[in-house]
């Protein structure tokens, strides 16, 4: 699917294309001991479970990007509870991602998986090294 901020990016200065924007999400059931994954249905990482993720457009606060591409990739409204941290990710193509992650509840919405997902599912967080593939990175 195209983004506008594919486009963008090329229109940044060379220092700037060194760091692509992302988020990534971990949203917490209402007990706080589950994790929501999704299953990523495109490469990289066609098939492996990962946090709902997605690049911040251009002219979008970090917080509303998360809080659209959890709608997106699985239905759910959210609300932001707080800043877990941000991670520097390089990538095999010699560019790195920030990466800003959040705590979030959900607060409406019905869990489907959608957009880039095949599926969608709450995770006991002591099962996760029980999925049947590898968490993407």
């Amino acid at each position: 699917m195209w983004r506008a901020a594919d486009d963008a990016r090329a229109l940044w200065p060379p220092e700037a294309r060194l760091h692509r924007l992302r988020w990534h999400g971990l949203h917490r059931s209402e007990s706080g001991e589950e994790v929501l994954l999704v299953q990523r249905a495109n490469d990289p990482g066609r098939g492996k479970w990962a946090l709902p993720a997605g690049f911040i457009d251009p002219d979008e606060d970090p917080r509303a990007a998360a809080v659209r591409e959890a709608a997106e990739e699985t239905g759910l409204e959210i609300e932001i509870t707080g800043l877990i941290g941000l991670f520097h990710r390089p990538d095999k193509d010699g560019l790195a991602d920030l990466v800003i992650a959040y705590s979030a509840l959900p607060v409406g919405g019905s869990l489907q998986a959608g957009d880039d997902a095949s599926a969608a599912r709450w995770i006991h967080a002591a099962a996760l090294d029980d999925l049947p593939t590898a968490l993407a990175t």
